[in-house]
């Protein structure tokens, strides 16, 4: 799938500015980004629900929306898992299945293809002991296996997600992450994903393409957009982080903890810390520690820079001495300047 220039705008909302993406064949690419950025009219472009005022989307080889073109969406090949599953509650897991074969290539086959493809996809998915049940008596996680059944039952080109884990409690979130990958790629099928979830982008995705005011900011490996953010936005909202906007004198630009050279020709720089990369404990920066969120598996100490310290601890209130983890320095090439472990600091013009 290749977007080139897609835009579709509603009057003073923004929606997709300039979509120009490119989705390889067997990839499960993830469309992240914040509410509102134009991600689910991406999303709905791509389908071709709504009709693009200006640019070209091509589908292996097919231009289907372009000037004065728009395929519409039961002719692209495209299957579709959306936000509330929009499952028949009157029909059972296997006929929701087999509905998602009516406008497919096997439309014209014997039932008997048809109902071979739909054991094939009921055991796919970890479906076949339930095919004979109504969608209402499955769990949240259940409803999803069927709505992901029926749309790569049709053998899609391209498989769309809309948020499909935004209904699922936390616990089940995490377990349906890793079964729909693992789905998609026994299914052998190309996906493009939409969350606004940044660890669900991060952990399911092949790829992860960024999306801010209607434009893809940057695309690349969930490593690296986590660690070679391209953008200011795309740092500060893939992931947590400490963002300081500071001078540079001399080629260098201080930080609460040391001096550190920054990129040439820059009389100011962001400076980017992930939390992973700060470290409590004896030696370090003076600060007080003044929340403690704790997760059983880690902990986030949200810690104020101060001018003594006392013994570390992650007891709000009690004074801490926060330092960088060990490092390697990298000297920077560019507009972006890496150093320490895991690409703790990032410059930005």
């Amino acid at each position: 799938m290749e977007a080139s220039g897609l835009r579709r705008t509603f009057g003073p909302d923004a929606g997709v500015l300039d979509l120009s993406l490119a989705v390889r064949a067997g990839e499960l690419m993830t469309l992240l980004g914040p509410s509102g950025c134009g991600k689910t009219t991406a999303l709905r472009l791509v389908a071709g629900f709504e009709q693009a005022s200006a640019g070209e989307l091509t589908l292996w080889g097919e231009r289907v929306a372009g000037p004065e073109l728009h395929v519409p969406p039961e002719r692209r090949g495209v299957g579709m898992v959306f936000q509330d599953y929009a499952l028949f509650p009157h029909l059972s897991v296997a006929h929701n299945v087999a509905y998602g074969l009516a406008g497919g290539g096997l439309r014209r086959r014997p039932g008997t293809d048809r109902e071979a493809r739909v054991a094939e996809v009921l055991e796919l998915t970890g479906l076949a002991g339930v095919a004979g049940r109504g969608v209402h008596e499955l769990s949240g996680g259940g409803q999803q296996r069927v709505a992901l059944a029926r749309a790569v039952a049709p053998r899609p080109r391209l498989l769309l997600l809309d948020e499909p884990f935004s209904s699922l409690d936390l616990a089940l979130r995490g377990q349906m992450r890793a079964e729909l990958r693992a789905i998609v790629k026994r299914a052998g099928a190309t996906a493009l994903l939409v969350t606004h979830d940044q660890e669900e982008a991060l952990s399911i995705a092949d790829r992860v393409a960024f999306m801010w005011q209607g434009r893809i900011e940057q695309v690349g490996t969930p490593d690296e957009v986590y660690s070679h953010p391209a953008t200011l936005p795309a740092a500060r909202f893939i992931g947590d982080a400490n963002i300081y906007d500071l001078p540079v004198e001399h080629g260098l630009v201080a930080t609460p903890f040391g001096e550190h050279e920054a990129p040439a020709g820059r009389s100011r720089c962001y400076v980017v810390l992930r939390p992973e990369d700060l470290q409590v404990q004896a030696g370090g920066t003076p600060g007080r520690v003044i929340e403690r969120e704790y997760y059983g598996h880690d902990q986030v100490l949200h810690v104020e820079l101060a001018q003594t310290a006392e013994s570390p601890s992650p007891a709000p209130g009690v004074r801490v001495r926060v330092r960088l983890g060990p490092h390697e320095r990298i000297t920077p090439t560019g507009p972006i300047a890496l150093g320490l472990r895991r690409n703790p600091l990032l410059f930005w013009e």
